[in-house]
Formats: structure tokens, C-alpha cells, sequence
């Protein structure tokens, strides 16, 4: 079961960041996917985000946040079941 939440963490880094360079537009920051910890049961995903510049970081949260439209591209773009509620957070080790 590690192997198969390892390799959905990866899956979801990798789809995230496809997505964000496609759909989405940070003004002024630069923002990557620094880490993403799937719960063992795969209910829950958090997704560490690194900003900079760091005093955007609240800006581009609630920005991601909003976006409704997110998850459904993300469960759409994999095939996964079931697909881990996604929770974004700023990552403070970077």
C-alpha cells in the first residue's frame, strides 16, 4: 500500500503542475509544487506550494482555493479511485 500512495503522490505532483502552467496565472509569482502526502486511506491529499516572493503566498492560496474548477480537471485528467480531496497549503520548509 506505500508504493501505491508514493506513486499517487507523484501522479498528482506531476498532473498538478501540468495544470497549473496550462490553465491557471500566478501575477507576479512564481509558484511550484513542493510536496505532495496522500493519507494512507486516500481520502486526503495536501499539496505543499512554495511562492515566490514569499509575500504573495496568501494571495496565490486563496487563489487556488477558489478555483472550484481545479479538482474536476484533476480527476479527470486521472484515472484514479478514489480520488483524494486535494487541500493546498504553503509549504514553510521552503
Amino acid at each position: 500500500m506505500k508504493h501505491r500512495v508514493e506513486r499517487i503522490n507523484s501522479l498528482i505532483q506531476e498532473e498538478l503542475a501540468k495544470i497549473f502552467l496550462r490553465e491557471m496565472e500566478f501575477p507576479a509569482a512564481l509558484v511550484t509544487i513542493s510536496r505532495v502526502e496522500t493519507s494512507d486511506d486516500m481520502a486526503r491529499a495536501a499539496v505543499g506550494l512554495s511562492v515566490i516572493p514569499s509575500g504573495k503566498s496568501e494571495e496565490v492560496l486563496k487563489l487556488v482555493n477558489g478555483n472550484r474548477e481545479l479538482p474536476m480537471i484533476l480527476a479527470k485528467n486521472m484515472a484514479i479511485k478514489p480520488m483524494p480531496k486535494i487541500v493546498f497549503e504553503i509549504d514553510p520548509h521552503t
